[in-house]
């Protein structure tokens, strides 16, 4: 049962406590005479004038008096009962905007959670996305071993002292042929892309010039696996 509810079960019940108790006086057996209060300073003049039957008897003063005040009471208990209903529904409707604004509150926050869980969705994407493009590129990357860079440098100076065209048709046999080098293994492209790495900047422009005049598919090609040389 809610709060307003008793409270009116309870203005019911004063107001039936308050009818009983007016009708209690009316009915109540007259006093005995000589012990009749004084009722000049208490309007006794006004009650009789106003009556529409002639002046009152002593008993009808008193029972219009304790009526009056009977009433007087139930009507204080029936104002002071609604300003607690008024009380109490003010306190509900300030009840109710604050679980509106919690609600409100609540709704926001689970729209930044889901926010914040599509971004995360969307950041773990674009790093997966990142490291296959990374595992793609580490593909490519022609590596360079530290165990072979001494061997190159040195093959790389011997190319160095030829003349641009000799070195450009030997590397374009190297290529074409997969000659066999003094390690005893065979020497493809990307060896020969290597030898490119380490030789002087303005003999590698040269010799790569003269390739260009033998085979430039080749020439363009070495030229770009050289953009994709990893020392490690």
């Amino acid at each position: 049962m809610g709060i307003r509810q008793i409270i009116i079960i309870a203005s019911a019940a004063v107001v039936s406590f308050a009818g009983a108790f007016v009708a209690a006086w009316i009915t109540r057996p007259a006093p005995a005479s000589g012990t009749e209060p004084n009722l000049a300073a208490t309007g006794l003049q006004g009650i009789q004038q106003a009556s529409p039957t002639g002046p009152l008897s002593g008993n009808q003063i008193a029972e219009h008096r304790q009526r009056a005040l009977a009433e007087e009471q139930v009507r204080t208990l029936i104002s002071q009962l609604q300003g607690k209903i008024r009380e109490y529904d003010q306190k509900l409707q300030d009840l109710d905007l604050k679980r509106q604004q919690v609600d409100q509150v609540s709704t926001q926050v689970q729209e930044q959670i889901k926010r914040l869980e599509d971004l995360k969705v969307e950041v773990a994407a674009a790093m997966a996305d990142l490291k296959a493009q990374k595992a793609q590129l580490d593909k490519t990357r022609l590596r360079i071993e530290q165990t072979e860079q001494a061997n190159l440098k040195v093959l790389a100076g011997t190319y160095d002292k030829m003349d641009p065209d000799s070195a450009a048709k030997l590397l374009v046999s190297m290529c074409k042929g997969k000659s066999t080098g003094s390690a005893g293994r065979l020497v493809s492209t990307e060896d020969a892309v290597k030898i490119l790495f380490y030789m002087n900047d303005k003999r590698r422009a040269a010799v790569l010039g003269s390739m260009i005049q033998l085979e430039p598919d080749l020439a363009g090609y070495l030229s770009l696996r050289l953009k994709q040389i990893m020392e490690d």
